[in-house]
C-alpha cells in the first residue's frame, strides 16, 4: 500500500505539471499567379509594379480559445510550371523587391494592415532562381487575424520578365495552445 501511495505522490505532480504549450504548424499555399512577360520590355529593362501573389483569403475563424498565439515562421515564392512550355526555363530574377501584408476580413475590426514578409534583391539572393525565401517578422502576434479571418496581399517592384512566369506562395505559421 505504501508503494502505491508513494507512486501516486511521484506520478500525480508530474501529471498535473505536464501542462505545456503545444506548437501547431499551420501551412497555407496560395493560388498560382502568372506575371505577364514581354521580351522587348524585358530587354529594355522596363520596371513595373504590382502584386506578386494573388490576394489570399483565410475565412476560417478561430474560436478565441483555440490558439493563444500565432506567428509567421516562413514565406517563400516558388516558380510553377503552369506558364512554362517545353524548353522554357523560368526564374524569379525579375523580382526586385516585394512586401506581403495581412489584413483583417472584419471591416469593423481595428486591426491594422501589417507587413509580415519582405524581399529585397541583393548579392545573396542571386542563388535563389526558382525559389525565393522572404524575410519574415517573427515577432508580430497574428492570432487576432486568425480569429477575424484575414487576407494576404502584396506589392512588388520588378523588371518585366522575358516571358510569362507562374508562381505560388507557401506560407507557414506556428500556432500555440496550452496542452492538457
Amino acid at each position: 500500500m505504501k508503494g502505491r501511495v508513494l507512486a501516486l505522490m511521484v506520478v500525480l505532480p508530474v501529471f498535473i505539471c505536464s501542462c505545456v504549450d503545444v506548437d501547431v504548424p499551420i501551412e497555407k499555399t496560395s493560388k498560382v499567379m502568372t506575371v505577364e512577360g514581354d521580351e522587348l520590355l524585358h530587354r529594355a529593362g522596363v520596371k513595373t509594379y504590382g502584386a506578386i501573389i494573388k490576394p489570399y483569403k483565410v475565412k476560417r475563424k478561430l474560436k478565441s480559445g483555440e490558439l493563444y498565439s500565432v506567428k509567421l515562421t516562413s514565406l517563400y515564392l516558388a516558380v510553377t510550371d503552369d506558364a512554362m512550355p517545353d524548353g522554357d526555363e523560368d526564374d524569379l530574377e525579375f523580382l526586385l523587391s516585394a512586401t506581403v501584408y495581412m489584413r483583417s476580413l472584419d471591416e469593423h475590426s481595428e486591426l491594422p494592415d501589417v507587413p509580415i514578409a519582405w524581399y529585397e534583391r541583393d548579392e545573396a539572393s542571386e542563388d535563389q532562381r526558382m525559389v525565393l525565401d522572404f524575410e519574415v517578422d517573427f515577432t508580430s502576434e497574428l492570432q487576432p487575424y486568425f480569429v477575424t479571418g484575414f487576407e494576404l496581399y502584396s506589392d512588388a517592384a520588378m523588371i518585366v520578365p522575358e516571358d510569362d512566369v507562374s508562381l505560388r506562395a507557401h506560407i507557414r505559421f506556428m500556432g500555440r495552445h496550452e496542452g492538457l
